[in-house]
């Protein structure tokens, strides 16, 4: 009976916990935009097994702010060059799109975790995920 209670209440626990925010946590890499996008161009494997499941801190040009209709925003970060792959950041809960005042274009840095690459089906660019993302400083 005793163990059943202690299973019961740690199932309890473990369904109600939250993620941990990654704000408070330490970095893995800081990587630039341009960079992350090469080594995931250049070695998907490797990149992959380098960075998926790492925090990252990627900083690269501001290319869009997408949100959803209840208002969580994706920040889609790119290189300076403007290449078909990008760095998906999807922001945390708690990030709602007006919280950010940044041009297309500047500069930004993002907090998140990796959760790896989706190449695009015809061969033109790729998308690096992050996720529960927050916006670090503007550049």
């Amino acid at each position: 009976m005793v163990i059943a209670t202690v299973g019961l209440l740690y199932g309890l626990w473990e369904f109600n916990r939250k993620p941990a925010s990654v704000q408070n946590s330490r970095e893995d890499y800081i990587v630039s935009a341009a960079e992350l996008i090469k080594q995931f161009d250049l070695d998907q494997a490797g990149a992959n097994s380098k960075y998926t499941g790492k925090t990252l801190l990627v900083t690269g040009l501001l290319r869009s702010i997408d949100t959803d209709i209840d208002g969580f925003a994706t920040i889609v970060l790119s290189d300076e060059k403007e290449s078909l792959s990008a760095i998906r950041c999807s922001m945390d809960s708690s990030f709602k799109a007006p919280d950010i005042s940044i041009n297309t274009g500047s500069g930004i840095s993002v907090k998140g975790i990796c959760t790896g690459y989706q190449a695009d089906d015809m061969g033109l660019g790729a998308d690096i995920i992050l996720n529960r993302c927050i916006t670090i400083e503007k550049n």
